[in-house]
C-alpha cells in the first residue's frame, strides 16, 4: 500500500524522492488534496453544472466534503465559479453548493475537479458519513497502481456478475499479465475508465497484482462466457471531441498524465511520480509533465 509523505519527507522513487506537501499552484490537472482529511469517495451521481452562463446536466464521478470532480461537455478555466446540484445515491440526499474550477484536463473527456465553498461544509461531511454508512466499501483507500505492476486472475466470482466493457478489456489483460502500463497504454482513450474498471475488480478480489501465478481454473468457464460477448478490442477509437480538435500532446503520454493526476488524488504521490515519467518518456521535454515532476520530486543534484 501507498503511503501519504509529509512535509520535509522524502521517499525514493526510480531515482528521484518524492516531496510531500502537495503540488504546485501553477500546476494545472493536479488537485491539491489530503486524502485522510477529505476521503474522496467514488460514488457517481447525477448532476447539474452552471457555470459561465451555461447550463449542463452532467456525472459526477467522486464526491467529498471538500469538492467533486465532474464529467462536462466543455472545458472550463481555471478559477471559474460554478454553482453544482448532486443527487447522492444511498439516501445520502442532495448538495447544492457553490465552487470553483480546482484543476481540469488538457483534452476531452473534459474531467473538472470542483472545490466547494466552506459554506455548507458539515452538512457536506455528515453526507460523506452516510455515505459510508451505507456502503462502508467506499471508504477503503485504493491501492497505488504502478506502472510496472503486472496484474493477474484472483478468486474467480460465483456467480458471475455481467462485467462491463472496460471490465472486459481488464479482464483480458489480467489473463494475459499484461503489465499496468500496457493496459493503459494500449487503451489510452480510456485510461480513466480503465482504470475505474480495475479498482473495482481489484476490490472485490477478481483481479490482483503480482508475480504470475497458477490460474484458477474455475475462470475458464468465466472467460469463455464473459469474453465471447466481445468488447476486449483496443479502444482506439477517437474521443467525443469538436471538429478540427487536435490533443496537445500524444494519446498514450495524455492517459500516463491522467492516472499521475488520479493516484495523486488518492494520496500516492510515488506512484504518480512513476506515471509522469513513464508520460515525459512517451513526450519528452512536455513542459507541463516537466513542471509537475519538479514540483513532486526533488531530484539527487539538488540534494
Amino acid at each position: 500500500m501507498g503511503r501519504r509523505v509529509v512535509v520535509g519527507q522524502r521517499v525514493g522513487v526510480g531515482g528521484c524522492s518524492v516531496r510531500g506537501g502537495g503540488v504546485s499552484s501553477s500546476m494545472r490537472g493536479f488537485p491539491q488534496v489530503d486524502y485522510r482529511r477529505d476521503p474522496r469517495l467514488p460514488v457517481s451521481a447525477p448532476a447539474v453544472l452552471a457555470a459561465s452562463d451555461g447550463r449542463w446536466d452532467v456525472i459526477a464521478e467522486d464526491f467529498a466534503a471538500g469538492g467533486c470532480r465532474v464529467v462536462s461537455p466543455v472545458p472550463l478555466r481555471l478559477g471559474t465559479a460554478a454553482y453544482l446540484t448532486l443527487q447522492l445515491p444511498s439516501g445520502a440526499g442532495h448538495v447544492a453548493a457553490t465552487a470553483t474550477v480546482a484543476w481540469n484536463t488538457a483534452a476531452p473527456p473534459w474531467r473538472i475537479g470542483f472545490a466547494f465553498a466552506r459554506s455548507g461544509g458539515e452538512e457536506r461531511a455528515r453526507q460523506v458519513r452516510a455515505l459510508l454508512d451505507a456502503n462502508p466499501r467506499l471508504g477503503r483507500r485504493p491501492q497505488p497502481l504502478r506502472p510496472s505492476a503486472r496484474l493477474r486472475l484472483g478468486a474467480p466470482p460465483d456467480p458471475c456478475p455481467v462485467f462491463t466493457r472496460d471490465e472486459r478489456v481488464v479482464l483480458r489483460a489480467a489473463r494475459d499479465a499484461l503489465a499496468v502500463r500496457e493496459l493503459f497504454g494500449r487503451h489510452a482513450v480510456r485510461a480513466v475508465e480503465l482504470r475505474r474498471a480495475l479498482q473495482g475488480l481489484m476490490l472485490h478480489g477478481w483481479i490482483q497484482t503480482g508475480a504470475p501465478r497458477a490460474t484458477d481454473r474455475r475462470w475458464s468457464a468465466v472467460l469463455a462466457e464473459t469474453l465471447s460477448t466481445g468488447g476486449a478490442r483496443a479502444t482506439r477509437d477517437r474521443p467525443a471531441d469538436g471538429a478540427g480538435y487536435r490533443p496537445l500532446r500524444g494519446r498514450r503520454a495524455q492517459a500516463f498524465v491522467d492516472l499521475a493526476r488520479a493516484e495523486s488524488a488518492e494520496g500516492h504521490d510515488a506512484s504518480a511520480v512513476e506515471w509522469l515519467q513513464a508520460a515525459l518518456a512517451a513526450s519528452p521535454e512536455d513542459p507541463f509533465i516537466l513542471a509537475a515532476l519538479d514540483a513532486l520530486t526533488v531530484g539527487h543534484a539538488r540534494g
